[in-house]
């Protein structure tokens, strides 16, 4: 997401457009408060909130954070504001921005408002098809550890409903993908024709480094080189990733290498992720830029993610490189690559180590999938425009929601967030507390 809107604000300001920014901050300030600069032309607001855990679902409405957004609003005043997400501001931008009479579009980038725990990755590890709804919810969302069970309940009705209600409120609500609004309508109980197909923008990063020549399976050739990059976690699969080459490699049909590309930030899973690898041919290039893609010359991408993938720019750059790859059949991933990919169960193990070796045995393969390669998204200027018709749209509908009531009332929210208050400090937390859920 922050690729994209680097790329978008950029061609808004060159189209002449003003744009102001409010974005959340990774960083705790001990009151909460706004934090104004200026980048690269742009003027941007971060909201800095006071509580840690500002992901947690349970925290996803902040009374700071709320003033905060209408004081912007006021000072801004903007024609459209576009929402591209709540996480780290608070859960009721729509609602706040509306009730000063300013059009709203979001663009939902991931499937959040379907999932308190924001990927749709259940406890157990695998993807979730499951409604939103306490009684699937709570049995799975991560806990402190101190809340009663009615705590929980509420705070799990309440991020359903806020979340319903902001996108039953927005004037447009935008996706890149038909299946990303099947799967959100199906899950949230907001209808269908409330989302609008709008593909995402590429801004295209490699320039004549496309189409490496693939590796041969001779003896005398070099290993056959797997990609992946993006984000190293549990959601992506990396783990599942790294057992499949253990088996892929003990099959010793044909050499192979694996290739990881970005960062690996938390600690815990880092630690176990290294020790799985140690002795395989894996290299971890840790942050990386799209020059050092190039120059590691893989053979195939990747992907093996265990989370609903909306877009994934990672698949638009293997188009992009013009590799063959191979991705779980889950979400846009292979929604995207149709063709171009092999696909595997998500969190198959086995079946992705045998379309490794598969992939990289067969050149005929490597060139069938690389011929199905979809064409790139529109460039950023073109996806502005499309932009812009979209907030004309907004700005000739009328107010007001459909289909799944309105939101919270205030009084309801601080009613929680005063007991939310009090089960933590019964135990001996603050709002800064450094205990992560679990």
């Amino acid at each position: 997401m922050e690729l994209y809107l680097r790329d978008v604000i950029a061609a808004q300001k060159s189209a002449g457009h003003d744009v102001s920014l409010l974005t959340g901050s990774l960083h705790i300030w001990e009151q909460a408060g706004l934090e104004e600069l200026e980048i690269e032309g742009v003027k941007v607001f971060r909201l800095h909130r006071q509580d840690s855990f500002f992901d947690h679902y349970a925290h996803c409405y902040n009374l700071d954070a709320e003033a905060m957004i209408v004081d912007v609003l006021g000072r801004v005043e903007p024609d459209v504001v576009h929402v591209h997400h709540w996480i780290r501001l608070s859960s009721n931008v729509v609602e706040l921005a509306e009730a000063q009479g300013i059009p709203t579009v979001v663009t939902l980038h991931d499937v959040h408002t379907s999932c308190p725990r924001t990927f749709r990755v259940h406890r157990d590890g695998g993807p979730c098809f499951r409604k939103l709804s306490a009684e699937n919810c709570v049995p799975c969302v991560p806990r402190f550890g101190h809340e009663p069970e009615a705590e929980v309940v509420e705070a799990v009705t309440l991020f359903a409903e806020q979340l319903r209600s902001e996108l039953s409120h927005a004037r447009r609500v935008l996706v890149a993908l038909a299946t990303t609004a099947d799967l959100l309508s199906e899950t949230t109980g907001v209808p269908r024709d409330r989302y609008q197909v709008v593909g995402l923008t590429h801004q295209r990063r490699f320039g004549a480094s496309t189409s490496p020549a693939s590796s041969s399976t001779d003896e005398k050739s070099p290993p056959f080189r797997f990609g992946c990059w993006g984000n190293l976690n549990l959601q992506k699969g990396s783990h599942v990733l790294v057992e499949a080459l253990r088996q892929a490699v003990e099959n010793r049909s044909v050499p192979l290498e694996l290739h990881l590309f970005g960062s690996l930030t938390h600690e815990g899973f880092a630690r176990d992720l290294r020790q799985s690898a140690a002795g395989l041919p894996i290299r971890f290039h840790g942050s990386y830029d799209a020059q050092q893609l190039v120059d590691a010359h893989v053979d195939a991408a990747v992907f093996p993610a265990l989370c609903f993938e909306t877009f994934s720019l990672a698949l638009t750059e293997c188009f992009e490189l013009q590799l063959p790859s191979i991705v779980s059949d889950l979400g846009a991933l292979s929604a995207r690559a149709g063709g171009a990919a092999l696909t595997v169960p998500p969190g198959d193990v086995l079946a992705l180590a045998e379309a490794m070796v598969e992939l990289a045995s067969s050149s005929e393969l490597r060139e069938q999938l690389r011929s199905q390669i979809p064409p790139l998204p529109p460039e950023p200027d073109e996806h502005v425009r499309a932009l812009l018709a979209v907030y004309a749209e907004a700005c000739s509908t009328a107010a007001g929601g459909t289909g799944a009531g309105g939101s919270p009332d205030r009084e309801r929210w601080i009613r929680f967030l005063e007991g939310q208050r009090a089960s933590a400090e019964a135990v001996g937390r603050g709002p800064r507390d450094p205990r992560p859920p679990v």
